[in-house]
């Protein structure tokens, strides 16, 4: 039995091929605040290929001041904490009013198509690779040149402007439960906002405050290729088992938790919802368990400074 369900205001996204689950877990994350704000209604839906393209543009701009190769399947430490800032201080911009260029493309058989850098592998092979002569070569215009060739040029969008106000009141929470991604955090800096360290046994009370008050829950994990085996999961039947401890990091992925519920046994589970179209899982999203919540998540994002919890 469902207790809290946020998917009538938080659409399955798809990002593509694109490293930027933190713009789609940030939408997902933001749009239920964002309509109580009167900022947007219900039936509007960010666009992820705006957010995706400010959050790519700042990550190459990182990588052309440090003089290092641009590669974007790092995209994830430089923003994970930061994303949602990001898009709420650049303004919303809605589905409709932006989409990624539409670029020509020729498949291996010769026929001659226009798709974007979200859907086309080749097209995201050439804009790094474009990217990085231009990095060598010291040439500025032709590194913004490139950029706006690939993902548009943002500059005329027409954008609402989001109040200081909401902003500084939906300032998310960072909650970590080991010591290790809090020094991690830390020592790189990765974050403006102070993570709190919690015991993993709070987390669950935390996160069901969360969802009732109407926020969903942004969490990141690492251990990749053990989140890819949930997506087949029943939703109230999962009992998710975490011994593949050998298993290391791999990368942070971001995704959110927008809902919860009761198991017949008056256990709980949990509705976690990807970034990778309704095909994955079961319409998008998959069970799990307060195990996994415990013990497989590297943070927990909670809007505003969240509830107290025991």
């Amino acid at each position: 039995m469902l207790k809290a369900d946020l998917r009538a205001l938080c659409p399955v996204t798809r990002q593509g091929g694109l490293q930027t689950c933190w713009a789609s877990a940030g939408a997902t994350l933001l749009k239920p605040a964002l309509v109580r704000a009167g900022l947007m209604r219900a039936d509007q839906e960010l666009s992820l290929d705006y957010y995706s393209a400010i959050v790519m543009r700042a990550f190459a701009h990182i990588y052309r001041r440090m003089k290092q190769e641009i590669w974007m399947d790092e995209i994830g430490p430089y923003y994970s904490t930061e994303v949602y800032l990001t898009m709420l201080q650049a303004g919303l911009v809605f589905r409709e009013q932006f989409h990624f260029p539409r670029l020509e493309v020729t498949s291996r058989s010769g026929k001659t198509y226009y798709t974007d850098i979200r859907t086309s592998e080749s097209i995201r092979e050439d804009f790094i690779d474009e990217l990085n002569d231009a990095r060598t070569s010291g040439k500025k215009e032709a590194f913004s040149e490139i950029l706006d060739h690939y993902l548009g040029d943002l500059s005329a969008i027409s954008r609402v402007p989001v109040p200081e106000s909401f902003i500084e009141t939906h300032k998310p929470q960072i909650l970590v439960t080991r010591q290790e991604n809090l020094d991690r955090i830390l020592g790189e800096n990765l974050s403006s906002t102070r993570p709190v360290l919690v015991e993993p046994a709070q987390i669950e009370a935390r996160v069901k405050a969360s969802l009732d008050q109407g926020n969903p829950v942004m969490i990141t994990v690492s251990r990749l290729e053990h989140f890819k085996r949930m997506r087949k999961t029943d939703f109230g039947a999962m009992s998710f088992s975490t011994e593949t401890e050998a298993e290391e990091y791999a990368g942070e992925h971001a995704i959110t938790l927008v809902g919860y519920g009761t198991r017949a046994d008056g256990g709980t589970w949990y509705l976690l919802q990807n970034n990778n179209g309704k095909k994955w899982g079961k319409n998008g999203a998959v069970a799990v368990s307060g195990a996994f919540l415990q013990t497989e998540v590297d943070r927990f994002f909670i809007l505003g400074h969240g509830p107290a919890g025991p």
